[in-house]
């Protein structure tokens, strides 16, 4: 199973709330992820695509592997 550390990132390193996150992470983006979208990858419920997933790494200043990781 795919699980993630973007909860422990927003939390730590940004202190933001999902819906701060979200926006910081659309600016990056340049298209729009809903809270909802992001909550169910925050739950591991859905994954983002690997090329956004990639585009969220760069954003937050890390490697894919240190926010997604095989269970």
């Amino acid at each position: 199973m795919i699980r993630n550390n973007l909860r422990d990132i927003r939390m730590a390193e940004f202190k933001m709330s999902q819906t701060d996150f979200c926006k910081l992470l659309n600016q990056g983006l340049g298209e729009t992820i809903s809270t909802t979208q992001y909550n169910n990858w925050e739950r591991s419920y859905s994954f983002p695509k690997l090329e956004m997933a990639i585009i969220i790494a760069k954003i937050l200043n890390k490697h894919v592997n240190d926010i997604w990781y095989a269970e």
